[in-house]
C-alpha cells in the first residue's frame, strides 16, 4: 500500500534532534559536531565507517554523549536495513544511557525507533507501548520546535501502527496529525540543521497527504488531493534547496495526479520535469514512469506523433531495462556454469572422501544418540526401582534427620533448640505443606516458629542445600509416586502436574523434575505408560 511507504519514508526522512548537553570538553563536543555533519548529509545513516570511528572514540574516552548517538545512529541504521533484531539491541544500550543522562530527546526517538520496528514485526503491543513512552518522554522536552519536529515524526509511526490494525479512520487521524505538526513548528529561528529537517518534512508531509487521497480509499478523492500538491509546487518556487533532493518523487507524484484529473497539459509538464531532474540523478526508473505519463497523456488529447514518440522512448527503455536484467541474469548464469565446472572437476577428486566424513559424523550421531537413550533409559530404570521400593528418598532426597553434637560445632544455635527445629522440619516434610504455591523461607519459618536465619541454617547444614533446592525435591519426589502408583495421574496434561505438587507454571515444574531426576516429565510418563503394570511392581 502506498501510504504504508510513504509513512515509512517519512521515518528515513526524519533526523535526530541536537544533543548539547552541559559541560562538555572541548574534545567531546568536537565529537559530537561530527556526528551532526554526519546527520546533515547522510540521512540514513549509510556509512558506518565514520560511525563506527567516533562511536569507537567515544567508548575509549567515556564520552557517554558520543556513545549515544552512535548507539542512536546504529539503531537507524539497521533499522532501515530491516535487520530488527540488532536494531533493538542498540537500542536497549542507547536507552540504558539516555536516561543516565536524563535526554529526554534521545529517548523519544529511541523508543519512537523501537515502535517502528515492532509495527513492522507485527508486535502490535509492544509497538503501542514504545510509540507511547516516546510521546511521554517528547512532552519533556524543552525545547518546542525539536519538541514539535519529534512529535510529528511520531504522528507518523502511529499512522504506521493503525495502518497494522487496519483503521483507516485512525491512519487518516494520525497522517493528517503528523503534517499539523510539522506546520506548527515556529519557523523563525530554526538553526540550520532544524530548517533542513522542517521544510523537507513540510513538503514530505504535504506530498504525503495528498498521495493519501489519491491512493488509500477505493476511489481517488482528486478534489481533496490538489491543495496538497500545490502547496507541494509552490515549495519548489520558494525553496528550492530543499526541493531538489525529493524532485523527482514530489514531479512524479504531481503528474500522476493531473494525469487521474484528466487535465493532461499539466500532467505533460510535471513528467518533464521529472526527465529534467533525471538528467541529474540517472534515475531509469523515474524516467520510465515519466514516458509512461507521456504517452498516457499525448493518447487522451489525441496528439498520435507525440504519443508514438513516447510509446518508442519507453518501450526502448523498458527493453533496454530488461535486456540489462537479462544480460546481468545471463552473465550470473554463464560464470555460475564455469564455476560449475571447476566445481565438478574437483569435486570428483573428493567424492570418496566427502562420503567417508559423511558416514563418519552419520555413525557419530547415531552413536550419540543411541548412547542418550541408553543413559536415559539407565536412569528411569533407576529411578523405578527406588518408587518401587516404597522410599521417600531419591538422591539427595530429604528424609528425618536426626541432629547429632558434631553438626552443632559451627552452629550459633543451642542443641535443644536445634533438635526442636528438626523434628518441625521433618513434620512438615510428612504433611504435604510444601506443595502451597508460593511457599517462601519466611513463611516456613512463620510456620515452623522460629527465624529465617535459623531455618536456612538447619537446611543447608543437614540437607546440604538451599531453601528452593529442599522444596523442589519435596515436591519432585511427590508427584513421582504419585504417577508410580496411580496410573491415573499419567493421564493428566503437565500443566495439571505442575499445579498439583505446587508450581505456578509448567516450564518451572519441567526445571525442577529434569533437575532432580534427569530426564523430563513427558519421557518418564511415556516409559511408564509402556510397561505392564506387573514389571513396575518387579522392578
Amino acid at each position: 500500500m502506498l501510504l504504508r511507504k510513504t509513512i515509512l519514508l517519512s521515518f528515513l526522512l526524519i533526523i535526530f534532534c541536537l544533543y548539547k548537553p552541559q559541560a562538555l570538553t572541548r574534545s567531546e563536543a568536537e565529537i559530537n559536531n561530527k556526528y551532526d555533519q554526519i546527520e546533515e548529509t547522510d540521512l540514513k545513516f549509510n556509512d558506518l565507517n565514520q560511525i563506527n570511528t567516533l562511536y569507537n572514540y567515544s567508548q575509549n574516552k567515556g564520552y557517554k554523549s558520543g556513545i549515544l548517538r552512535g548507539l542512536i545512529a546504529l539503531q537507524k541504521h539497521y533499522l532501515t536495513k530491516g535487520k530488527y533484531t540488532l536494531s533493538q539491541q542498540y537500542g536497549e544500550k542507547a536507552e540504558i544511557i539516555a536516561k543516565e543522562l536524563n535526554d529526554y530527546k534521545a529517548l523519544a526517538t529511541i523508543n519512537t525507533c523501537m515502535g517502528n520496528s515492532f509495527t513492522i514485526l507485527g508486535l502490535q503491543k509492544d509497538a503501542l507501548m514504545s510509540l507511547n513512552s516516546a510521546m511521554k518522554y517528547n512532552k519533556k522536552i524543552e525545547n518546542i520546535i525539536d519538541r514539535k519536529i519529534n512529535q510529528a515524526y511520531i504522528s507518523a509511526n502511529y499512522a504506521g501502527y493503525y495502518e497494522g490494525k487496519r483503521l483507516n479512520d485512525s491512519i487518516f487521524y494520525y497522517v493528517k496529525k503528523g503534517l499539523s505538526d510539522i506546520e506548527s513548528v515556529p519557523n523563525r529561528h530554526l538553526t540550520s540543521l532544524q530548517k533542513s529537517k522542517y521544510y523537507y518534512m513540510m513538503i514530505f508531509q504535504n506530498m504525503n497527504m495528498g498521495n493519501f487521497y489519491v491512493y488509500a480509499f477505493q476511489s481517488a478523492n482528486l478534489d481533496k488531493a490538489e491543495p496538497y500538491f500545490l502547496k507541494v509546487i509552490s515549495f519548489s518556487k520558494s525553496y528550492p534547496q530543499y526541493f531538489t533532493t525529493i524532485a523527482i518523487d514530489a514531479y512524479d507524484s504531481i503528474s500522476m495526479f493531473y494525469l487521474l484529473k484528466k487535465d493532461y497539459k499539466k500532467a505533460i509538464e510535471y513528467s518533464e520535469k521529472v526527465l529534467a531532474s533525471e538528467r541529474k540523478t540517472n534515475s531509469p526508473q523515474s524516467r520510465l514512469n515519466a514516458y509512461e505519463n507521456l504517452k498516457a497523456s499525448y493518447e487522451a488529447i489525441g496528439d498520435l506523433t507525440q504519443q508514438n514518440k513516447y510509446l518508442k522512448l519507453y518501450t526502448n527503455l523498458n527493453d533496454s531495462i530488461l535486456m540489462i536484467k537479462k544480460q546481468s541474469v545471463i552473465l550470473h548464469t554463464e560464470n555460475k556454469i564455469n564455476q560449475s565446472k571447476r566445481e565438478i572437476n574437483s569435486l570428483k577428486k573428493h567424492t570418496i572422501l566427502l562420503i567417508i566424513i559423511a558416514s563418519v559424523i552419520l555413525l557419530s550421531v547415531l552413536f550419540y544418540f543411541y548412547r542418550k537413550n541408553i543413559i536415559q533409559k539407565k536412569k528411569y530404570l533407576s529411578l523405578i526401582a527406588q518408587l518401587s521400593m516404597d522410599t521417600t528418598n531419591l538422591t539427595n532426597t530429604p528424609s528425618t534427620i536426626l541432629p547429632s553434637d558434631d553438626c552443632i560445632t559451627n552452629n550459633t544455635l543451642s542443641l535443644e533448640k536445634e533438635k526442636e527445629i528438626i523434628n518441625r522440619l521433618n513434620a512438615f516434610e510428612t504433611s504435604e505443606k510444601f506443595l502451597k504455591k508460593n511457599i517462601t523461607l519466611s513463611f516456613l519459618s512463620y510456620q515452623l516458629d522460629t527465624n529465617s536465619k535459623y531455618l536456612s541454617q538447619i537446611i543447608n547444614q543437614y540437607k546440604k542445600q538451599n531453601f528452593n533446592s529442599y522444596i523442589n525435591q519435596l515436591r519432585i519426589n511427590y508427584i513421582l509416586h504419585k504417577l508410580h502408583k496411580d496410573p491415573l495421574y499419567r493421564e493428566y496434561k503437565i500443566s495439571y502436574l505442575a499445579t498439583e505438587c505446587g508450581y505456578a507454571s509448567s516450564q518451572v515444574f519441567i526445571r525442577a523434575f529434569k533437575k532432580e531426576t534427569g530426564m523430563t516429565p513427558s519421557y518418564f510418563i511415556y516409559n511408564l505408560k509402556q510397561q505392564n503394570p506387573e514389571e513396575l511392581t518387579l522392578l
